[in-house]
């Protein structure tokens, strides 16, 4: 891919490739755009289903922060990593 001189080369994804989700018109605001919510959706799942979380059950409690860097459209494909770095008695650190 071409890049623009200011624009900075994707990260690579780290971790467990855990899900897979086609974003779907229902997902989506006027601007067939995806809600910020499809992706919360998505790490509470993909956290459960990790290779790396031996309980199996989570719920986000807090987020320190997402960085939308282009919206996701009607089509997209968003993929979640997973991994895990810390495993206490009541929590997961992805």
């Amino acid at each position: 891919a071409n890049l623009a001189q200011n624009e900075a080369a994707p990260e690579e994804p780290h971790g467990d490739l855990t899900l897979g989700t086609l974003a779907m018109p229902a997902d989506t605001n006027s601007a067939s755009e995806s809600f910020g919510g499809l992706l919360m959706r998505q790490m509470d799942i993909t956290s459960g289903m990790s290779p790396d979380n031996p309980r199996g059950r989570v719920a986000t409690v807090a987020v320190d922060g997402f960085i939308f860097d282009k919206p996701v459209n009607v089509g997209d494909v968003v993929c979640r990593y997973t991994h895990v770095t810390e495993v206490n008695t009541t929590s997961v650190k992805e």
